[in-house]
């Protein structure tokens, strides 16, 4: 008995795969390599460059296109309201852009800009109280204090028209008594 246990432990663990030879085993073949050129998908390097005498030592020198620069004047370059400081020839020179507002009607006035940033931050302040309501709504169900009301976008619409009839009801009462 002692001999059978130290043969079989001598033996080396094979693969149920490799012990029956009733699966064939695949044969491993190498992939099929093709590469077809296409020239479509590769530029052509010549048309790019501008002829030269010399040779063409490397590839960020022939991949290099030639731009045409177009004549933008220098009163294009300076944007409204900006003073451009520079020296030339050991003296300083100074250019300020236009500042006539009406060559530039996307100017915005700062009462403009802060009633445009004012609505803006309405605009986010609104969503987000109604994303915390809605979220309210989602958990609690018809137990939330937001159940079934309208929402801000709307109420605030409606005051909106409240409003409005108000400063019309307000106009046409004092017209009739100018009258």
């Amino acid at each position: 008995m002692l001999k059978n246990v130290s043969s079989i432990s001598n033996k080396k663990y094979v693969p149920p795969h490799y012990a029956t030879k009733s699966f064939p085993i695949a044969e491993k073949k190498s992939l099929k390599k093709e590469f077809i050129l296409q020239p479509e998908a590769f530029p052509a390097l010549t048309g790019l460059s501008q002829p030269t005498s010399h040779p063409i030592l490397s590839f960020a020198q022939a991949a290099q296109t030639t731009k045409e620069t177009k004549t933008v004047k220098e009163t294009e370059l300076l944007l409204p309201g900006w003073l451009y400081l520079r020296r030339k020839n050991g003296k300083i020179e100074y250019k300020s852009g236009p500042t006539n507002p009406q060559r530039y009607p996307s100017l915005e006035t700062a009462e403009e800009a802060d009633n445009r940033l004012s609505r803006l931050l309405l605009k986010y302040r609104l969503a987000r109280e109604q994303y915390v309501r809605d979220n309210d709504v989602l958990h609690l169900g018809d137990y939330s204090e937001y159940y079934n009301i309208k929402t801000l976008q709307e109420q605030f619409d409606d005051e909106d028209l409240v409003m409005l009839k108000t400063e019309y009801e307000y106009r046409s009462s004092d017209s009739s008594d100018t009258e």
